[in-house]
């Protein structure tokens, strides 16, 4: 039988059996020891050598086993002749010993070194470390002086989940893990890292689509959204980020950056070509990118993100009207409606070419394009003042505005 498996192995204790007359060699009850040590659990199995002596006399020794003592000091489910030796008959008053002999250490050893299953060790003490058939480390412990707390492992039966919990003493336990360094602590199969470091107040964790986590602001009450990219120079209208980011960045979103001091721009186009996606920006003449680090990059879908300008400044080009009177430049300002840019500038004649009527509305048509139709604009103006107000909205957004020319056709008078 593994009656070793349910053993209990107390320090060396000893008593004396006390049954008048002694018992037999078959006797399974009614076994009394005259004292039990104060230390000793009665409710735990153990092995005792009945007529001890040291050394050990073979010949009238005898081991059993028991799996309790009850209040009188009588041992509860005794199978006897343990440890090789044949059950004997043995006089009252005989010594009586908790002992553990060479077989039980070997056991032991046997189990702790994985070659067997068979023994189990009630509350054994780990000093520093478990380790593997090659010895090496498979997990440490550092004793905590006075603790009261710990971890529990419980498994589980077919259909259910395996746990791992913070049990102790205290109401409420915290369970850390930590990773070493810069290393992180990782979760499921797609190993799913979060950050070292806490993030500032509302903000959330938001993942970059490879895995690794980090704390952004997401649906702030200002309308930015914080970017984890990283967003590279380029050049004075364009920046690089790694990895194709063409599901997060779209044409006609508004940005916000660093550099020295905020920045904003409308990305005008966005493109991927491995291993990094490009981001094409236009600001008019208010703001370009410089060749240093970008810094604190935001994006927003939002109409007016906070402190975004309404317009950007511009400077839209040289205008004919019918292809006659050539008309002053006049800078002015632009912006975009969805993902189509909108220019508005005041234009004065050098000398007015209308009739009496107030009021002109002319098309703008591309001199670079065959198609009329590639620009549509609408020009208002009066021939008092010799000057109108132009509102330009190309069908495309071009890269330079000031570097487009345009013609205006009249269509209407009124």
């Amino acid at each position: 039988m593994t009656a070793f498996a349910s053993a209990y192995l107390p320090q060396f204790r000893t008593s004396t059996l006390n049954v008048p007359g002694g018992i037999n060699n078959s006797q399974t009850t009614g076994i009394v020891l005259t004292t039990i040590p104060s230390d000793l659990d009665i409710t735990k199995p153990g092995y005792l050598c009945l007529t001890y002596s040291n050394p050990i006399n073979t010949d009238n020794a005898e081991w059993l086993y028991y799996t309790s003592i009850d209040g009188t000091n009588t041992l509860q489910g005794v199978v006897r002749g343990q440890e090789g030796y044949a059950a004997k008959a043995h006089l009252n008053g005989a010594a009586v010993a908790w002992v553990v002999s060479k077989s039980h250490i070997n056991a032991i050893m046997d189990a702790l070194m994985g070659v067997t299953t068979g023994v189990i060790l009630n509350t054994p003490k780990l000093l520093t470390s478990l380790n593997d058939t090659n010895n090496n480390e498979i997990f440490k412990v550092v004793a905590t002086t006075s603790a009261v707390n710990e971890i529990t492992i419980t498994n589980a039966a077919t259909g259910n989940g395996v746990q791992i919990s913070a049990t102790g003493g205290d109401t409420d336990i915290d369970l850390g893990l930590v990773g070493k360094g810069a290393g992180k602590v990782k979760f499921g199969t797609a190993n799913i890292k979060f950050p070292n470091t806490d993030g500032s107040n509302g903000q959330v964790l938001q993942t970059n689509g490879a895995g690794i986590l980090s704390f952004a602001t997401i649906g702030s009450t200002d309308g930015w959204t914080s970017s984890a990219d990283t967003w590279t120079y380029a050049s004075a209208s364009s920046f690089t980020i790694s990895g194709d980011k063409t599901a997060t960045y779209e044409k006609g979103q508004k940005i916000k950056l660093t550099q020295t001091t905020v920045k904003y721009f409308y990305i005008t186009a966005v493109s991927y070509g491995a291993p990094n996606t490009t981001i094409t920006v236009a600001a008019g003449t208010d703001y370009s990118l410089a060749n240093a680090a970008i810094t604190s990059p935001f994006y927003s879908n939002a109409d007016q993100p906070f402190g975004f300008p309404t317009v950007f400044n511009t400077s839209v080009g040289t205008f004919e009207i019918h292809g006659k009177t050539m008309i002053q430049k006049g800078d002015g300002t632009w912006t975009m409606n969805g993902v189509q840019g909108e220019y508005q500038t005041t234009i004065s004649f050098a000398t007015p070419n209308f009739s009496a009527t107030p009021k002109v509305f002319a098309n703008l048509v591309s001199t670079t394009a065959t198609a009329a139709s590639n620009f549509l604009g609408v020009a208002c103006g009066s021939r008092s003042t010799s000057s109108f107000i132009a509102y330009i909205r190309p069908n495309t957004v071009p890269g330079n505005p000031e570097t487009v020319g345009f013609n205006w056709e009249a269509i209407g008078l009124i």
